[in-house]
């Protein structure tokens, strides 16, 4: 499995990142497949930490769920 990198997009009310696999963070989702996605959204759902908005999206409520959110995954 490639390493996922997460860059972090705010806007107004949401904390979102979005996985990429090179880390100058160009072409987002590419050389991502959804069985490398599906334990993220599965850990997600299970810890109700952050939650899937698209393929390579996720967002979360607060900083401290962002914290254990990249602790496992990042």
């Amino acid at each position: 499995m490639k390493k996922i990198h997460w860059q972090r997009h705010d806007t107004k009310h949401k904390i979102v990142y979005q996985a990429y696999v090179n880390s100058d963070y160009s072409n987002p989702g590419f050389g991502l497949s959804d069985a490398q996605m599906q334990p993220i959204q599965d850990w997600c759902d299970k810890h109700d930490c952050g939650k899937r908005l698209s393929f390579d999206l996720f967002q979360f409520r607060n900083d401290a769920e962002v914290t254990a959110f990249m602790l496992r995954w990042a």
